[in-house]
């Protein structure tokens, strides 16, 4: 079953839980399994549309999904998925 592992900060809406083995063939299919148990998630990692957020980037295993409509990208059983949010801020280091 493929595997979804959240940030830490995306846990907190899913009750800490930082992996989840979720059944599906693509992603959008884990991701909707995901959403089914923890819907807060839904807010913060889709947009009105449906679509990937700008600050949340995917990645199956090593890949980077680049496109924000790529739920439809293919998953096996073996594969993980993360699921990061972009960071920006702070201060430059001198």
């Amino acid at each position: 079953m493929p595997r979804l592992r959240l940030t830490r900060a995306l846990a907190t809406q899913a009750h800490g839980v930082l992996e989840h083995d979720l059944p599906g063939t693509t992603v959008g299919e884990a991701l909707e399994t995901l959403f089914a148990g923890e819907p807060a998630l839904r807010r913060y990692l889709l947009d009105d549309n449906g679509r990937v957020r700008r600050h949340i980037n995917l990645f199956v295993n090593d890949t980077l999904l680049l496109n924000r409509g790529a739920l439809d990208t293919p998953i096996a059983d073996a594969d993980t998925i993360a699921v990061l949010q972009a960071v920006s801020g702070g201060e430059r280091a001198r």
